[in-house]
């Protein structure tokens, strides 16, 4: 049986050797349909940062 999320989910994943720490984060598309305005201005914080590899 599949499990429904309906909270955001994360990781945070530690390079053994160097020690930067990277993560992702989960949104339920029920989540996202509630809560889409304040999730896009959370996003946009200068404290959160993006990059794609």
């Amino acid at each position: 049986m599949t499990e429904v999320l309906s909270e955001p989910q994360f990781q945070i994943f530690t390079h053994p050797k160097t020690g930067i720490k990277t993560g992702r984060i989960y949104f339920p598309a029920l989540f996202l349909a509630e809560y889409h305005e304040s999730i896009a201005q959370w996003l946009q914080r200068q404290e959160v940062i993006f990059c794609e590899a």
